[in-house]
């Protein structure tokens, strides 16, 4: 049985002039993939430009398809992979090409009447990545009202916003740590991120309105302890953040299954400490 996979993308600042088809093989690591040993996947591709063409001079939609040999459950993790990394090279040498990866659909291809009993009806499968949609706020004019802004907190604010908006997980991560790391400085003379943070009162108390600790006898506050163990955490992270992959195991790769793993749990988190301490600290100038 083979899978075909069919991924939207779109391009920004370059086009395809035809329909491209390529065959390739990718090799995938343990590191590169959530379970089993290294794996060689061949594949086939076709890059497949929309007919229609976008009103804009810069924009053209399509399909990239994926031909893998295995069943659709079999071949999504190799598939994904193999189209994001695509994209990745296209962007690098071109444009940028984005997948739509919330609307992605797998067929299954019979080679043996065997394999047509055994898939029936069942040809087909449509995957769709749902988003809650979060309800606009209102405007509050009290964010203006009293607009007295000192000159530590406006890079903090500029950076916070600036990783607000990144693409990127990694960057994302790396530039909320910058505003707690430009935050606390002002209150520390250590170069030491551990510390730095570490001993960051406004920090810790901003730590302790977020979590609690869960134990046998119940919930508890956030020790001390606790947080400064959340922060080696955080500051480990930052270095695999600030690297790609060395031969000691430090860094990560964009597409790298540990980005998810190690990452992911803590940025949202690293979001909340940047804003709370953001906040109070104009809460105290207004």
């Amino acid at each position: 049985m083979k899978s075909k996979w069919e991924f939207v993308f779109h391009t920004d600042g370059f086009k395809f002039s035809r329909i491209y088809k390529f065959v390739g093989k990718m090799t995938f690591t343990p590191k590169t993939v959530t379970t089993g040993p290294a794996k060689c996947v061949e594949f086939e591709m076709d890059i497949v430009p929309d007919k229609k063409i976008s009103q804009s001079a810069m924009e053209q939609t399509g399909r990239l398809i994926l031909i893998l040999a295995g069943s659709p459950e079999e071949t999504k993790e190799f598939a994904f992979l193999i189209a994001e990394n695509a994209g990745e090279q296209i962007s690098f040498f071109h444009g940028k090409l984005t997948l739509d990866t919330g609307l992605v659909s797998a067929e299954r291809i019979a080679e043996s009447t065997t394999e047509e009993q055994l898939i029936g009806d069942k040809t087909f499968s449509l995957m769709m990545n749902v988003e809650q949609v979060v309800p606009l706020k209102s405007f509050n004019p009290v964010v203006l009202s009293a607009f007295k802004l000192s000159n530590e907190i406006i890079p903090a604010l500029r950076q916070y916003n600036t990783a607000k908006e990144s693409i990127s997980q990694i960057d994302q991560y790396l530039g909320f740590f910058k505003v707690l790391e430009q935050l606390a400085s002002a209150t520390s003379n250590s170069r030491k991120a551990t510390v730095l943070l570490g001993d960051s009162e406004e920090l810790y108390e901003v730590a302790c309105r977020i979590l609690t600790v869960s134990s046998s006898d119940g919930k508890r506050k956030l020790s001390l302890d606790d947080f400064r163990s959340l922060v080696k955490n955080m500051v480990r992270t930052r270095d695999h953040c600030a690297h790609l992959q060395t031969r000691n195991g430090t860094g990560f790769v964009s597409g790298d299954k540990r980005v998810k793993d190690e990452l992911q749990p803590l940025l949202g988190l690293i979001r909340e400490f940047a804003f709370e301490l953001l906040k109070t600290k104009v809460d105290r100038n207004t």
